[in-house]
């Protein structure tokens, strides 16, 4: 169970990323998303912690995706449009991030995904959060 301490934090820090990104919800949204992926993680390193923290996490990248790619969520959720759509990105980051996300996304269909692999998704999805944040997107 989450605290109130930790919640007041939580919503401290929200506000804090609504200033900073000046961006639309869907990055605060996928923040939130990353922030309890990364309690969950730290919690115990157990299979339904680390299911849950993926799939926080493949929210997350879908809100970022969303956000990046002018896409509604059922397209962002088919690898076909999404490939497609990311032809029109010249961005060597843009091109890695889907990369990243097509294989991430495998895991997650498996449910194989583990401490490692989902905590170098929450610094991926961060990593390209700082990235369209630096370039205006």
């Amino acid at each position: 169970m989450v605290s109130r301490d930790t919640l007041q934090i939580q919503k401290t820090l929200l506000n804090a990323l609504r200033r900073y990104f000046k961006m639309n919800e869907n990055i605060v949204k996928a923040e939130k998303k990353l922030i309890f992926a990364d309690f969950l993680l730290n919690r115990e390193d157990t299979d339904p912690y680390n299911r849950a923290a993926a799939n926080h996490i493949n929210e997350a990248i879908t809100w970022v995706l969303m956000e990046f790619t002018n896409l509604d969520e059922s397209k962002v959720r088919s690898p076909p449009l999404l490939k497609q759509t990311f032809k029109k990105f010249e961005e060597l980051e843009a091109k890695e991030f889907l990369g990243f996300y097509l294989k991430f996304s495998e895991f997650i269909a498996k449910g194989t995904a583990k401490k490692p692999e989902i905590n170098d998704a929450i610094h991926q999805t961060r990593k390209f959060m700082n990235w369209m944040k630096e370039r205006g997107i």
